[in-house]
């Protein structure tokens, strides 16, 4: 399976890149090389945790010759590698049989989304996540006692990639004491701030508009994606509204989760459904979202059948795309994709923990 996987993953690795993502990833790390502001480029609104990243693997490709875009995918390569161990880690700190632990193993690292997403796009959310299983996996593995490795690590992952915030709010939902869960967002911002500061102490306007008020394309995918579609008009008027339903989204996925933790659900479930809330309701969506759902849900034995349709799903729904035309064609397979989500949380819901 490992070795199927890697292989996989390595000749997509070297084919030639003409993704949105991967021309933004050269400029920024072209930028990180030459010492300029990388929230300047327009092209950043995250920490800069994944450019300097960039920065140091277009030093390498320069050292080298070999062609930049290898070293990304080879990179996130190697996370999927690590995320996957982490995967098998868990399962087997869980008590999952060998069979479920396998399947969780194979719902993940042969599951064509996850190569679509982290290797083809190529997107570094992946390396928030392995973050992220990496403390939930320190966390079942230490005493009933906070672990502050388990805490930086929840909160690195939500620095690299902010938008996985509500993973963190099921995180610090479900900390262990008062002082866990005061631990998690305080660590999470003072890792956010401590990155942003140099350039906001040089350019706080931009780091202003590029960072904190930054909104994704809003709502050309997802259910957002079907009101443009057949309702522009209405479409325009409620985008005006963007950031009171990112709001909604994110206060929806917080009380999912808790409603979660009453029920006696795991952190993973949690995690998940709090996830699913959100991508169900964001209007700043994007077509590399579809990847959030796969690290958790890969380790939840609930909903193997729904993950395998969404997978299968999401895949089509990338493929039209990047393949068709930008903002008609992904409605195809996302209203499934969505159909298949309700599904998926319905039945973590229904089922007894």
């Amino acid at each position: 399976m490992i070795t199927a996987g890697i292989l996989i993953r390595l000749i997509v690795a070297v084919q030639p890149s003409a993704t949105i993502d991967m021309s933004t990833w050269v400029v920024v790390a072209e930028t990180v090389v030459d010492g300029g502001d990388i929230y300047a480029t327009g092209r950043v609104s995250w920490t800069a945790i994944w450019p300097l990243m960039l920065g140091a693997l277009m030093h390498l490709s320069n050292l080298t010759g070999i062609y930049f875009y290898i070293f990304v995918r080879i990179l996130l390569l190697l996370n999927d590698l690590i995320l996957l161990f982490i995967i098998k880690a868990i399962t087997e700190k869980l008590n999952y049989s060998y069979t479920d632990s396998l399947k969780a193993q194979l719902l993940y690292f042969l599951n064509p989304l996850t190569v679509i997403i982290t290797i083809f796009h190529p997107q570094f959310g992946s390396i928030a996540f392995t973050a992220l299983l990496g403390s939930y996996y320190l966390t079942i593995s230490s005493s009933s006692r906070p672990n502050l490795l388990s805490s930086l690590l929840a909160a690195l992952g939500t620095a690299v990639k902010q938008i996985t915030l509500p993973a963190l709010i099921a995180f610090t939902l479900y900390a262990r004491s008062w002082k866990e869960m005061a631990l998690l967002p305080l660590l999470t911002l003072f890792i956010f701030l401590f990155m942003l500061s140099p350039y906001y102490i040089y350019n706080p306007d931009l780091i202003e508009t590029t960072v904190f008020g930054y909104m994704s394309r809003s709502g050309y995918f997802g259910f957002w994606g079907s009101v443009y579609e057949y309702f522009p008009g209405i479409f325009t008027e409620l985008m005006q509204y963007k950031r009171m339903f990112v709001l909604i989204a994110f206060t929806t996925s917080a009380l999912l989760a808790a409603r979660a933790k009453s029920l006696g659900r795991s952190l993973p479930e949690a995690i998940q459904i709090s996830l699913m809330g959100f991508l169900l309701l964001t209007p700043g969506w994007a077509i590399q979202y579809l990847y959030w759902l796969l690290p958790f849900g890969s380790i939840v034995k609930i909903g193997r059948k729904q993950m395998f349709l969404y997978s299968v799903f999401g895949s089509l729904a990338y493929l039209e795309y990047f393949y068709g035309d930008w903002y008609v064609n992904p409605q195809l397979f996302l209203p499934f994709v969505y159909l298949t989500i309700f599904w998926w949380l319905q039945e973590i819901f229904k089922t007894d923990p």
